[in-house]
C-alpha cells in the first residue's frame, strides 16, 4: 500500500490451491471500478461453466452465455471485456496464463 494509511483497494482476491505438497496463494487485485455483474451464479451453474479449447490460440467457446466477463492477465491487468457472448476472442493476445472472470466466478485460461 506504499506505506500510506487510510488507503482502500477494491478488487478480487483469488486463492488457488494445487497439488498435495506445499500450497501457494495467488492474490490478484483488479483495478477499480470493474463491474463484473450484479447477479450471482448458483453453485450448479458455476460447475456447468466450461471453456474450450483450453489452451486456446484464437478463440474460446464458453458453455454458458456470459452477460459480462473480463479477461485478466496473471498480474491483474484487464486485457479484454466481453458482453453477451459465448465466443471469446483471444487473438492477438500474448501467450500466457489468464483468468476469465464473470459473475464473481473465475476460470483459468491458457493462451498459446
Amino acid at each position: 500500500l506504499n506505506n500510506r494509511t487510510n488507503e482502500t483497494i477494491n478488487g478480487q482476491i483469488t486463492v488457488i490451491f494445487e497439488g498435495s505438497g506445499a500450497q501457494t496463494i495467488a492474490i490478484t487485485m483488479l483495478p477499480s471500478p470493474v463491474l463484473l455483474s450484479l447477479e450471482e451464479l448458483s453453485v450448479e451453474t458455476a460447475d456447468q461453466w466450461q471453456l474450450s479449447p483450453n489452451p486456446a490460440a484464437t478463440e474460446v467457446h464458453s458453455s454458458l452465455i456470459l452477460k459480462e466477463a473480463v479477461l485478466v492477465r496473471s498480474d491483474g491487468v484487464v486485457v479484454r471485456n466481453y458482453k453477451d457472448t459465448q465466443l471469446l476472442d483471444v487473438s492477438n493476445i500474448p501467450s500466457g496464463l489468464y483468468m476469465i472472470i464473470s459473475k464473481g466466478i473465475t476460470k483459468k485460461l491458457v493462451v498459446k
